[in-house]
């Protein structure tokens, strides 16, 4: 779903842990930064995600952590899901 929101060029989401569970945190690499509609985003997924795999966080990086082949780097994307 997030990759189907106009602007999106790629996306990742990872676990972070809170109290007795764990809550879903987006990262995402846009065309443009500048005009990107985080609260758009928002409406977008609430219309098509049930509640527990809505993002509790978003965050536009310039580009993903990715390996060589261009996988995404997800524990690299965990220890940035830490940090606030």
């Amino acid at each position: 779903m997030l990759n189907a929101y106009p602007g999106v060029v790629l996306s990742a989401v990872v676990g972070r842990p809170v109290e007795g569970n764990e809550e879903v945190v987006a990262f995402l690499q846009v065309a443009d930064p500048d005009s990107f509609d985080a609260g758009g985003m928002t409406a977008f997924l609430a219309d098509r995600l049930s509640p527990y795999k809505r993002p509790m966080e978003i965050r536009v990086l310039a580009t993903l952590p990715a390996a060589a082949t261009g996988k995404i780097l997800k524990h690299e994307l965990k220890k940035l899901a830490l940090t606030p």
